[in-house]
Order: structure tokens, then sequence, then C-alpha cells
């Protein structure tokens, strides 16, 4: 079993509106989706596909753009009840390990900014299964 690196997604979310951290974002660069259910705010971004070739990249340029966040996009991103740093893999049927090294000043710089590392393997429903 193996496994490629597909993208890596900013995952927030927070009991109020953050349209303020949406915009800059935005601006920012990034791509994304912000939805409502329940008094529960919840948002998704990622980078244009040419950005980053693996994770160390994005998750380099992601931080990069949270660092930079001032006055009331910082507050409320602080404020967020969720901050996922979401490493999305596509899994498929081949006899060899993948692997990505996370440095540790990026986890450095994870952790300054309160944020999470989550992992995400997705399975590729169009391989044929082999025996």
């Amino acid at each position: 079993m193996g496994a490629y690196y597909i993208v890596t997604d900013l995952c927030l979310r927070a009991r109020f509106d953050f349209a303020v951290l949406d915009v800059e974002l935005r601006r920012a660069g990034l791509h994304g989706r912000v939805s409502m259910n329940r008094g529960v705010w919840f948002a998704s971004y990622s980078s244009s596909e040419r950005c980053c070739r693996n994770p160390a990249e994005a998750l380099d340029h992601l931080l990069g753009i949270v660092e930079g966040l001032d006055g009331e996009a910082k507050d409320i991103w602080d404020r967020c009840t969720s901050r996922r740093f979401d490493l999305g893999y596509e899994c498929f049927n081949e006899r060899f390990a993948s692997r990505w090294q996370i440095k540790a000043a990026l986890l450095g710089r994870l952790e300054n900014v309160n944020g999470d590392l989550v992992v995400t393997i997705y399975r590729n429903d169009d391989e044929e299964e082999t025996d």
C-alpha cells in the first residue's frame, strides 16, 4: 500500500461569523468555502494547485499567510475553536512506502499559531482490486 500527496487544506471552526478572516485569507490567494450549521461556522481553504509539491512546502506557504495576519483577522484566528492544517493523501495498491518529512522548525511555527496537524488518507476507488 502506498500513498501520494494531494493537497493541504486549512480548516477552521468557530461559533461566530469569521467573515473578516475569510476576506484576508482569500486576499492572500487561498480558495475556500464557508458554511454554517447549527450555530457553528466552518471553512476550508487551499492554495492553488501550482503552489506546493509536498506537505512541507504547503505548510510553509499556509503558515506564512497565517503569520502575516494582524488586527481583527488575527484576533478572529486566535478565537477560532479549531485551526487544522490537513495533509491530504490518496492511497493506492503499490508495494512501496511513501514518506514526507516535516521538520521540527515547521512544527514549531505550527505550534506558534496554535494550529493542529491532521492527516487524511483517501482511498482511490478507481483502482482494480488485486490479490
